[in-house]
């Protein structure tokens, strides 16, 4: 499946499957993954908003960010493990988002929380991430030693 425009695309039903890829690209936008999906083949981000509607909304494979940021649109805890290729933003939108992966690579987290109070982001997977974490404007929790990477 893929996004590629400026449009908001919404996709409720179940995404299944071995090697499937869901990908971003074109100008932006917002892709709503509200599906409790199982596809293993993983996850590329390049640009626009992809906001989680449930803790399964990313399948079971990697998340790899080359860009655009996650967004909460309720309360989710996501296991999947994260690869930062570029700068990636996570936004917890007045919600309550834990990341319970992995999360590598040389870029950069900023987490925040825009245009909403209150929410949360929690890191508690042994992170190994080597750019900076910024914080802007939400509560960040660590619960994990490695949480702030390497």
């Amino acid at each position: 499946m893929q996004v590629d425009n400026s449009d908001v695309a919404t996709q409720s039903g179940v995404i299944s499957g071995v090697g499937t890829v869901i990908t971003r690209s074109g100008s932006g936008g917002t892709l709503n993954l509200n599906g409790v999906n199982t596809y293993t083949g993983g996850t590329l981000l390049n640009v626009g908003t992809t906001r989680a509607g449930n803790s399964s909304a990313f399948g079971t494979g990697n998340i790899t960010l080359n860009g655009g940021q996650i967004q909460g649109s309720t309360d989710v805890t996501l296991a999947n493990n994260m690869v930062l290729l570029t700068g990636t933003t996570i936004d917890a939108a007045g919600y309550n988002l834990v990341l319970n992966g992995v999360i590598s690579g040389a870029a950069f987290l900023h987490t925040q929380t825009f245009g909403a109070s209150g929410g949360s982001i929690t890191l508690t997977g042994n992170n190994t991430y080597t750019g900076v974490t910024l914080l802007d404007g939400t509560t960040l929790k660590i619960n994990s030693v490695n949480a702030l990477g390497a």
